[in-house]
Formats: C-alpha cells, sequence, structure tokens
C-alpha cells in the first residue's frame, strides 16, 4: 500500500466546507443532464406561412444543452423524410428529400445552448403537412412535431388603389388544389373586368379575424376558386373602392 502523507497532511489542512466540496465534486462530476429530464422544444402546434415567402422552424433543448456534437434532423412526416440534416458537426445535404434542396439554411448560432433554426425559402402549396424535428445523441433521443399550414393572399387580383389597401385588406384563402385548376395567367387575362372571388353559397368554416389592419379569410378543403358573375364583382369592387 502506497503511503501518501503529504497529500494526507495537505487534506487536513483544508476547511470543512472545501474539503466536503471536493468530495462531492470527486464523486459526482458535473455533466449533462439525465437524458429523462430533456426535452425537445419546437414552434408550437402548427404554424402558418404565406406562398412565395420564407418560414423559421426553430427547435431547442429544454433544459439547454450543447448540441454541437449531436444529430439533428428535420422532417416531413417521417424521420426519413429528410428537410434538413446537421450531423458529424455539418450540414449532410444530400440527404435531403428533392423538394427542399437549395430552399433551408440552417441557423446555428446558439447550439452550444441547444437552439438551431431552419429557415425554409420561397413556400409551395406542397409543403403543406406535418413536420417535426429530432435530436440524437448517444445517451438522448427527442422529438418535436408541428403541422405547417400554407395560405395564399390574393390581393393582386383584386386590383385595389393603392398596395397599402391591399395589404389592409388581404385575403388568405387555402387549399391550394384550388389554386392549381386556374392558372394564375388564365386568370388575369382574357377578362381583365372579372376579379379572382368565391362563389356565393360556399360558408366559411375557419376562424376570420382582423389584426392592426390585416383582414384575413380561410376557406373550408372542400371549397373551389370561381370566377364571380358581374353582380359579385361589384360587391368585390365596393369592398375595395
Amino acid at each position: 500500500m502506497v503511503d501518501c502523507p503529504v497529500f494526507l497532511d495537505s487534506f487536513q489542512l483544508l476547511p470543512q466546507p472545501s474539503s466536503l466540496f471536493f468530495l462531492l465534486f470527486l464523486c459526482f462530476p458535473p455533466g449533462e443532464p439525465n437524458s429523462e429530464e430533456v426535452k425537445v422544444v419546437g414552434p408550437g402546434d402548427s404554424i402558418l406561412a404565406i406562398v412565395g415567402e420564407e418560414v423559421d422552424f426553430p427547435c431547442h433543448l429544454s433544459p439547454y444543452l450543447d448540441a454541437e456534437h449531436m444529430e439533428i434532423r428535420w422532417f416531413r412526416s417521417q424521420a426519413s423524410e429528410v428537410v434538413h440534416l446537421y450531423q458529424g458537426r455539418q450540414e449532410l445535404h444530400g440527404r435531403q428529400m428533392a423538394q427542399f434542396r437549395n430552399r433551408t439554411k440552417l441557423v446555428k448560432d446558439e447550439i452550444a445552448y441547444g437552439s438551431v433554426i431552419v429557415h425554409l425559402h420561397r413556400v409551395v402549396p406542397a409543403d403543406e403537412g406535418p413536420y417535426g424535428c429530432l435530436f440524437l445523441s448517444s445517451n438522448f433521443s427527442g422529438e418535436a412535431v408541428w403541422e405547417l399550414e400554407v395560405a395564399a393572399t390574393i390581393w393582386r387580383f383584386c386590383r385595389p388603389r393603392s398596395r397599402t389597401t391591399s395589404l389592409y385588406l388581404s385575403l388568405l384563402l387555402p387549399p391550394w388544389d384550388s389554386l392549381q385548376t386556374a392558372p394564375e395567367e388564365e386568370l388575369l387575362s382574357e377578362r381583365p373586368d372579372r376579379a379572382l372571388g368565391l362563389e356565393q353559397k360556399q360558408q366559411v368554416s375557419s376562424a376570420a379575424w382582423v389584426g392592426v389592419g390585416l383582414a384575413r379569410v380561410f376557406v373550408p378543403p372542400e371549397s373551389r376558386f370561381r370566377r364571380v358573375t358581374q353582380a359579385n364583382q361589384a360587391q368585390l369592387s365596393s369592398a375595395f373602392y
């Protein structure tokens, strides 16, 4: 048995509180939180995005934990449908689904605190649906999921007097299978005196609200875009002029 009189003498000279702290440090060194206590926090239950614009998918660990050495994956309805992948401290663009290539950007300025964001550029109708983010390491795995809802603004079809007026009275109208039935070029050509509108008998089932000068109206999935009659056009024009 090796004798360590110098170490023992030095240890005995330490004040009692310091000695206790030193022993606790040796027995319970600081480290990562228990994996059962860590959870992944996403952007919420649902996000609204406008076609042609950008949407953010922020995710972070709670409590904050360094995620620089973790795999972080944004995906669609399942983990194999990769939207953006961070693995081995680098981004693997080759693993992305074709529809998301050259459209995503990772912001990892605060990855040391477990916080990252993916920007999705040029939102299209096909982007609508379920999404999620997954954090994965040797001793932790967790994910958060949400729904992306995509809407279109049709202020440009109504041709109000000014852009300010159009922004104040924007109408956001999903779904997108309806938009695809009538190309924009067709709607704006041939008959400039006609405006894009909604069928009179359709019922708006989603919530409608007004916020800081912006009116938004959501229509149910079964709705279809129709060309309005002259009577409907007059009613629509009176709302803008």
